[in-house]
């Protein structure tokens, strides 16, 4: 594709550097390879013969600034217990009596599907 000489003006160099950025280089290295080498081509071959060390680097320190700490051990563990508590009282204040497992023959409601299960054992309630 042909992308106009950064020679011609501030203008065209903007656009290059703008290309660049959208490619995943930062301002401060799309700005030094406009500056050394003038055209979108050269910049770019400029950039890439650099290598992709510095995009990498940026690339991890980004993902880092993104990404929270995962919890472990007891933290992880306190953690889910109070999402669980926090939905089951999402679950009453809803009106729901927590029984979301039914059974489709006595229409009988259970909290877990364990129960629900054993309960169609017990009672051979299966659907066949």
């Amino acid at each position: 594709a042909e992308h106009g000489g950064a020679e011609a003006g501030g203008d065209d160099e903007e656009q290059v550097i703008q290309q660049l950025m959208e490619m995943g280089f930062s301002d401060k290295q799309a700005k030094l390879a406009v500056k050394e080498c003038g055209d979108f081509d050269a910049a770019l071959g400029f950039l890439m013969a650099q290598g992709s060390d510095d995009r990498e680097a940026s690339d991890k320190a980004d993902s880092k600034a993104e990404t929270p700490k995962k919890l472990t051990g007891k933290k992880a563990k306190d953690a889910r217990k109070q999402k669980a508590e926090e939905a089951a009282k999402a679950k009453t204040a809803e009106g729901g009596s927590g029984g979301e497992f039914v059974c489709n023959v006595c229409k009988e409601a259970f909290s877990s599907r364990t129960k629900l299960f054993s309960h169609i054992k017990e009672t051979g309630h299966a659907l066949y």
